[in-house]
């Protein structure tokens, strides 16, 4: 990895393909970066980190990828999660205890999918009146939005799916599902749920 303003090199990061067993795995892609120590805290990790994950799953196009970290090395573990991949388990691995992660396809696009909306949400005049009808209340746009938003933010990625043109989010402690254009992430309205939703 490459400053692109000074051109200095910043240290490796991608993806590596292991064949060796690790874990109880192998013939798997795992996720890694190694940085030179001027170069911590500044969120090269982080980002690279990202973009392999994209790569795995968009040109790859891996089911799944995993990633390992000393227990110890919090900073490492911090990066790992907040790029979105799941603890699993903690194993002995070459006499150090190391953290286990994994993050599949379908993770993946849930995440992605509420990460792309909270950024490009939008809404048009008519959809107020619609949910203010469908949820029986009566708030103004600035408290429609933010209970949108609120609803977005507390729902867990398993609660996001994909089915035709329109990404659902069911909030079931709110009892409310959320229904969204794919393409322009436009609200284009919310529902009452008349169950609990069990088959997503």
């Amino acid at each position: 990895m490459i400053n692109k303003k000074t051109d200095e090199f910043i240290g490796w990061t991608g993806l590596h393909f292991i064949t060796e067993s690790i874990n109880n795995h192998k013939g798997f892609y795992d996720l890694g970066y190694r940085l030179l120590k001027r170069f911590w805290g500044q969120d090269f990790a982080t980002e690279s980190a990202f973009a392999s994950i994209d790569f795995a799953f968009n040109k790859l196009n891996t089911s799944e990828i995993y990633a390992m970290a000393d227990i110890d090395n919090e900073t490492s573990n911090e990066i790992l999660k907040k790029v979105g991949l799941n603890y699993i388990n903690s194993f002995d691995y070459k006499g150090v205890k190391h953290n286990w992660y994994k993050l599949t396809s379908s993770e993946y696009e849930k995440k992605k999918y509420k990460s792309e909306i909270l950024n490009k949400i939008c809404y048009t005049n008519l959809v107020y009146g619609r949910i203010n009808k469908k949820l029986g209340v009566v708030l103004s746009k600035d408290q429609i939005e933010e209970l949108i938003l609120s609803i977005i933010k507390e729902t867990d990625e398993s609660g996001f799916y994909r089915k035709g043109k329109n990404i659902y989010i069911i909030n079931d402690n709110r009892n409310i599902r959320l229904t969204i254009n794919s393409n322009t992430y436009r609200i284009i309205t919310a529902d009452r749920l008349i169950k609990k939703t069990t088959n997503r």
